[in-house]
């Protein structure tokens, strides 16, 4: 859960910084315009989705999905975290091809 809100932190304050969102935009927003803005392409964008999914039924306790491992790591876990990582790539191109 921390891992999506950061991304979805992330999302939200440079979509209102880029003039893309509105304050009170929610993160299934936010994911779609950056992927029309070409910050991401459909395959990131559907990874976000899953993401923010899950996340939204994660509460104190997972309402139906068992943790699966990985590398001694819940799963989920990593592949939010290697998702955050992708998007912060993404971010960092498409401000270096805003700047040329």
């Amino acid at each position: 859960m921390p891992v999506a809100a950061l991304i979805e932190t992330l999302l939200y304050e440079v979509g209102v910084q880029e003039g893309w969102l509105k304050e009170d935009s929610k993160f299934k927003k936010a994911i779609d315009t950056f992927n029309s803005k070409g910050v991401y392409d459909e395959n990131i964008k559907n990874d976000l989705h899953k993401l923010r999914e899950y996340r939204n039924e994660v509460h104190l306790f997972l309402k139906k999905d068992e943790v699966e491992m990985h590398d001694g790591k819940p799963k989920k876990y990593n592949d939010a975290v290697i998702l955050l990582h992708k998007v912060e790539l993404l971010l960092k191109a498409y401000f270096e091809k805003k700047k040329s």
